[in-house]
């Protein structure tokens, strides 16, 4: 899976990735129950842009990322898709980390 062996930008999708996924479950395992169970909101104002802004950086590291390695169709719409669903962003920087360890490299 991995042709070019650049681990700087494995390394910063592997990141994201984990960002991501961390704070869509902030923003819906903490920030939006609490909206709506408190009636405070102030926790979705401050991690709904912040997710917002890491879930662009994920979408565009992904992308460069499959651009440069030339992924099929299949693995690009199923690593965007994953920014959709909980946990997907984890499920995501797993695939990466194991990729490299099969291929011998240390990110």
């Amino acid at each position: 899976m991995i042709k070019n062996k650049n681990t700087r930008r494995f390394n910063l999708l592997w990141w994201i990735a984990i960002m991501e996924g961390s704070t869509l479950l902030l923003l819906i395992g903490i920030a939006v129950p609490l909206k709506y169970l408190a009636n405070t909101p102030e926790l979705v104002h401050l991690l709904g842009p912040i997710h917002g802004a890491i879930f662009i950086l994920y979408l565009w590291s992904f992308l460069n990322v499959s651009v440069q390695e030339n992924w099929n169709m299949r693995q690009i719409i199923m690593g965007c898709s994953a920014a959709f669903i909980p946990f997907g962003g984890f499920i995501v920087s797993k695939l990466v980390r194991n990729n490299f360890k099969e291929e011998g490299v240390r990110l």
